[in-house]
């Protein structure tokens, strides 16, 4: 059952995806010369695809669900508070914490993952 989850939801791919998003948002609420345009445009992509990822749910083990649903959320309202972030200092850092709340949960997720793999 997992192992049909995991290839039916697209989890690789869409980890990797995720984790490119990250990325991307991450380094533009970091540069601080960053405008509002460039912090919509990626920002804008992390929501539809943590959105995407998040229709993937249930998975069929319950924690890995809550995990997943857990750090989907954490992107989602980072994606949210990065779109809204403009130059604010305050609100980038808001942004920034929030994605690495996700990394964390996402983290734990994987983890969840593998013992339910049983690897």
């Amino acid at each position: 059952r997992s192992q049909t989850w995991l290839s039916q939801s697209s989890f690789h791919s869409n980890t990797q995806t995720l984790a490119l998003d990250v990325s991307h948002a991450t380094a533009v609420l970091v540069n601080r010369g960053s405008s509002a345009n460039d912090l919509h445009t990626v920002c804008a992509v992390l929501l539809g695809d943590a959105e995407a990822a998040n229709a993937s749910l249930p998975a069929p083990d319950g924690q890995l669900s809550r995990l997943l649903a857990k750090s989907y959320s954490y992107l989602g309202s980072a994606a949210n508070e990065c779109y809204r972030a403009g130059t604010s200092n305050q609100a980038r850092s808001w942004a920034l914490s929030l994605l690495r709340q996700a990394q964390a949960s996402y983290a734990e997720a994987t983890a969840r993952l593998a013992v339910v793999l049983g690897h």
